[in-house]
């Protein structure tokens, strides 16, 4: 891998290059919070220490009836419907740069790239108030609860703690991703999907495909998809009967999905009233599934 020293001054701040993915190079500040920059060791540092380059790819996430993307700087930028500030990015301060983001229904959770979770938009249940804490390597929004994956494979969740969507299993997981209203994520153990929260419709039940090998998935409101080891699509949930093929990543809104197949193209199905099933021909690298839209 490509690594760059960085040395650690008495206040606790390094430099370090921070990687756009190809399109250039930028040096940051990082915070040291005691035992590594941004994948904890029980190796400390005094003077100075290694770390890896973060690296930004593009992406795009979608709520209801908005969507997000983070530019070429790390900053965020969202339009589309801003009742409870979900789209009002101008807020968040200049100094922030994310690694990703993740919209919810009414509000948005970042990491930034000192590991620390940062929200906005709606606030109802304290849903963009995270831990205050550095160590994680992904977040992911709900409706009205988020969570957090931790470097130890550890969750912590935050909102709305009813159906138990707030208390996730002491398992310890690779990759994490929120419904609305339920939570799963791959197991480090043994690469199966583990869910829990609310399960009205099966959705935190992946039934046959309990004891399957996942490389990753997405949560909707009612359903959730994996990618299976093979590449296949699996379904469980209010959403079923998944387009056959090799698929790299997909995406799940209110009840349809959206997936890119090895030939980066797109394949929607489920509910269609809005026109959110239509599969358009691509290429694509990336589809984000809001409530009943899409963007790609």
């Amino acid at each position: 891998g490509v690594y760059c020293q960085a040395a650690v001054d008495t206040s606790g701040e390094a430099e370090c290059a921070l990687y756009f993915g190809t399109a250039g190079t930028k040096a940051i500040s990082a915070d040291y919070d005691g035992d590594d920059f941004y994948n904890p060791t029980t190796v400390s540092a005094t003077t100075s220490t290694t770390i890896n380059p973060i690296v930004i790819d593009p992406m795009v996430t979608a709520g209801d009836q908005f969507t997000c993307s983070i530019d070429g700087s790390g900053h965020p930028y969202c339009w589309g419907k801003d009742d409870s500030g979900q789209t009002d990015t101008d807020s968040i301060p200049t100094y922030l740069v994310f690694k990703l983001i993740s919209a919810g229904t009414s509000h948005v959770c970042g990491l930034t790239t000192m590991s620390k979770p940062y929200c906005w938009g709606w606030n109802g249940y304290g849903v963009i108030n995270p831990p205050d804490e550095f160590g994680f390597m992904q977040v992911t929004s709900g409706e009205t609860h988020s969570c957090g994956l931790k470097f130890d494979g550890t969750v912590k969740c935050w909102g709305n703690s009813a159906g138990n969507r707030t208390n996730p299993p002491q398992t310890l997981f690779k990759m994490i991703e929120a419904g609305a209203n339920h939570t799963c994520g791959i197991r480090n153990d043994n690469n199966q999907v583990e869910c829990w929260g609310d399960n009205s419709y099966g959705q935190s039940s992946p039934g046959a495909y309990s004891t399957s090998q996942f490389t990753s998935f997405n949560a909707g409101e009612k359903a959730t998809c994996g990618i299976l080891s093979s590449g296949e699509l699996a379904c469980w949930g209010a959403i079923s009967s998944p387009p056959a093929g090799v698929y790299q990543n997909l995406s799940l809104g209110n009840e349809h999905a959206c997936a890119i197949n090895s030939m980066n193209q797109m394949a929607c199905w489920g509910n269609n009233t809005d026109g959110q099933a239509i599969s358009l021909i691509g290429p694509f690298g990336q589809v984000a599934s809001g409530t009943d839209h899409n963007c790609a």
